[in-house]
């Protein structure tokens, strides 16, 4: 059995409406949570913070049923159906004994490599030793959050839609969980640099603005999650006259991702060893291992799991081949700011600009496929400052784009905009009417990537997806989502490129 995890935050519920009406009181029954059972028949947002926040609290009822569910009750399980059963979508007759759901040698800890130390890497890692996992992070880096993961301050808040489809419940999910897992980290003496100073999400022009006005008119979200504004009013909130209105997130704002990567890192302890400065040349399974080797042919370190999370540098590894990830590149804008200068909240519309963050201002960001450069370029800080003019009016004029500085990050995109978690295929095509559990995997490696410019919103709940994934644990999430993330769904139905913006 794995030792009692040290910090756990709890993962927010995204059981379909119809799974958790099964573990709610009927409506108007009255008592206690009736409030509460109200509240979600009106909206999903209310009952995924809810349950959040009642996984800390197990003595309130009546979500205990959810607890001991959430404790692998088979005889809840089976009764409610609250959250139903997940097949394991991993060919276990190919796992190593201790990840084929066989008993763990108490005397021996399981092992992980986790390639990469930007966010989404950092955050596997920290939530697999939680669970007491050895694990042994590898970046070529000098440090914690260099790569994509690497800017002054990015964005943090949902992106709802009207018909509530799979991005905006993962978005969801993954803010919701982020919030907790920020703040577990901070109570255990790890605090993020982050500001919930809100998010405010302008309109492209009337008819989006009249979009947005529907998604919250009918989803009635809570108003501390999510409620819609009028020009006048987002002109207030972020001190600067704007054309046109849109959502405010009042929970959001901006986060430091390597400050997040070493939070992570520092709560793992010393079960997570850090290479740093290490370049890795290849993997390679030798026997119930993977092995990861340095350039000139020397043993880095070997674990009985290998975690592939170093963003675009996954597709030098041919054990990867099958996954679509596409590098973007990314250019950043960083403005001189005056601290209290305006705006005080981060502003998107086709772009984002942040609030004062240590005498500037980030703006941007330019998202190119397949240019790997790695140069700043005036044009592209002048494609920033015109979204930037776009935000807010008027706001770029004093900014010289020859003279600015910035930030260059490449990002792993995805062609159908979800992320990629889960166990490695180990084909290069398949029957297309083939189970997605059926398809082979390479044993015990696992993708956590294509997170494209939402890194910061997933990277905390695809930590706890795959840490739970690899432990034989119940999953935050429910299996549709699951499945829809699944690095092997490419080859079933490859995806037509998106042609929405990665705002």
């Amino acid at each position: 059995m794995s030792p009692q995890p040290v910090m756990t935050p709890p993962a927010p519920c995204v059981a379909s409406r119809s799974s958790c009406d099964a573990i709610l009181p009927p409506a108007g029954g009255g008592g206690k949570h009736s409030a509460d059972v109200a509240q979600y028949r009106k909206n999903p947002v209310f009952l995924e913070r809810c349950l959040a926040r009642r996984l800390a609290a197990p003595d309130l009822k009546p979500l205990d049923t959810l607890l001991s569910i959430q404790k692998n009750d088979s005889s809840h399980r089976a009764q409610s159906h609250a959250i139903p059963p997940v097949p394991s979508p991993y060919r276990t007759d190919e796992l190593p004994d201790d990840l084929a759901g066989k008993v763990r040698p108490a005397t021996r800890p399981p092992t992980a490599l986790v390639i990469g130390a930007g966010v989404a890497g950092t955050s596997v890692a920290e939530r697999l030793a939680a669970r007491g996992w050895q694990i042994t992070v590898i970046d070529e880096a000098p440090g914690p959050g260099h790569g994509a993961s690497g800017n002054k301050a990015g964005v943090f808040r949902p992106l709802p839609s009207l018909d509530d489809n799979r991005l905006a419940r993962i978005t969801r999910a993954g803010f919701l969980y982020g919030l907790r897992h920020f703040e577990a980290l901070a109570a255990a003496g790890h605090p993020v640099r982050w500001s919930q100073c809100g998010v405010l999400h302008l309109g492209r022009d009337a008819r989006q603005e009249g979009k947005m006005r529907a998604v919250v008119d009918a989803h009635q979200p809570p108003e501390d999650y999510l409620r819609f504004v009028t020009k006048d009013e987002a002109t207030t909130i972020c001190g600067w006259p704007v054309e046109t209105g849109g959502w405010w997130f009042p929970s959001g704002g901006w986060i430091q991702p390597p400050s997040l990567c070493a939070a992570n890192l520092a709560a793992g302890g010393a079960a997570i060893t850090t290479r740093f400065d290490t370049k890795l040349d290849r993997l390679e399974r030798i026997g119930a291992e993977w092995v990861a080797f340095a350039p000139d042919d020397t043993e880095i370190a070997r674990a009985a799991v290998a975690i592939l999370a170093n963003g675009v540098g996954i597709r030098a590894l041919p054990l990867a081949a099958a996954l679509p990830v596409r590098p973007a590149r990314g250019q950043v804008s960083h403005l001189p700011a005056t601290p209290g200068s305006a705006p005080k909240v981060v502003v998107c519309r086709l772009g984002y600009v942040s609030p004062e963050v240590d005498g500037m201002r980030c703006a941007g960001a330019t998202f190119i496929a397949d240019d790997d450069g790695t140069e700043l370029r005036v044009e592209e800080h002048r494609e920033n400052l015109a979204k930037l003019d776009f935000i807010l009016p008027g706001y770029a004029a004093p900014y010289d784009p020859a003279h600015l500085e910035g930030r260059v990050g490449f990002r792993p995109a995805s062609p159908d905009r979800l992320p990629m978690i889960g166990a490695v295929p180990a084909v290069a095509q398949t029957e297309k009417t083939t189970p997605l559990a059926d398809i082979p995997r390479q044993p015990g490696l696992y993708a956590v990537s294509g997170f494209g410019a939402r890194g910061l919103v997933w990277a905390s709940l695809a930590g706890e997806l795959l840490a739970s994934q690899i432990n034989g644990d119940p999953l935050p999430l429910e299996s549709e989502l699951v499945d829809a993330m699944d690095p092997a769904r490419y080859l079933l139905k490859p995806p037509r490129p998106s042609a929405g913006s990665e705002e």
